[in-house]
């Protein structure tokens, strides 16, 4: 079983059952040379030189199976949490699930990267994984990311969720791939929804029950 960090947005996506996949950027990336293509992993002692064919597929079929998750793989998700005691008794709060008022903030919340196996409660079992590049996501695959519908300012079906602001806006021609590529924005910096290669993990939520029985 191995961990994989979420953002509280991302959390809930799951818990809605809206986000299916996830894109998590390829280190180190492919280089592509005149004769070929490499990928040069030296940290994992794995290294993968160009040769003379320069067909993509021939060379995501070979590095995908060096991916960070792999077909059949069960994944706990960290997130967001808060243990502390409260009246002499533990609790564990997750901030997914506390809606923001004005006591969003009273919480002492700690990183998910800090949370304990043991405190998981969101379980996924990977379908399939996949290279491709970041911004040549497709309308379904965004879909499947988690973003947000607007339902605010009508039902259209182009209006989805503007993730780069702090107070959201919309946008009547906001597709599904340019929400994504605000909510990666906002995770990873300005300018990051680029044309890096990125690991496509496919998967199903699990229960606690069938995560431990394999």
């Amino acid at each position: 079983m191995k961990p994989a960090i979420f953002n509280t947005d991302m959390v809930r996506a799951i818990l809605d059952g809206r986000k299916t996949q996830t894109r998590r950027i390829m280190k180190p990336q492919p280089e592509k040379f005149a004769w070929g293509l490499s990928w040069d992993n030296q940290k994992k002692g794995k290294k993968f030189f160009g040769w003379a064919s320069t067909d993509i597929d021939d060379f995501k079929s070979l590095v995908v199976n060096h991916a960070p998750y792999k077909k059949g793989d069960i994944i706990y998700v960290r997130e967001t949490f808060n243990d502390e005691g409260w009246e002499d008794q533990q609790r564990l709060i997750y901030k997914a699930d506390v809606i923001q008022d004005k006591d969003f903030n009273t919480y002492w919340w700690k990183p998910s990267i800090h949370m304990p196996k043991e405190y998981a409660r969101l379980f996924l079992r990977v379908k399939d994984v996949r290279i491709e590049r970041l911004n040549e996501i497709s309308y379904e695959d965004a879909l499947s990311e988690g973003i947000e519908r607007d339902f605010d300012n009508g039902n259209e079906w182009h209006l989805y969720k503007d993730y780069s602001t702090v107070r959201f806006e919309f946008e009547y021609d906001f597709c599904p791939q340019r929400s994504f590529g605000s909510l990666w924005e906002s995770i990873y910096g300005k300018d990051s929804f680029n044309d890096d290669y990125v690991w496509v993990i496919e998967f199903d939520k699990i229960s606690k029950e069938e995560a431990i029985n394999g």
